[in-house]
């Protein structure tokens, strides 16, 4: 199941907020480790136009 598809099961009832919210902290967790400050250079963006 797609990861939209579940968050949106989830929110269907209250009784799966335990779950929501687990859901949504590993995927945080799995963008965060997968990203770095360097990903959301300013500089980088201001670098690339020029």
């Amino acid at each position: 199941m797609v990861e939209a598809e579940k968050i949106k099961e989830l929110l269907c009832e209250e009784k799966h907020q335990i779950k929501m919210y687990d859901l949504v902290a590993d995927e945080t967790r799995k963008f965060l480790s997968q990203t770095t400050a360097e990903d959301f250079s300013i500089q980088r963006i201001f670098q690339k136009k020029n």
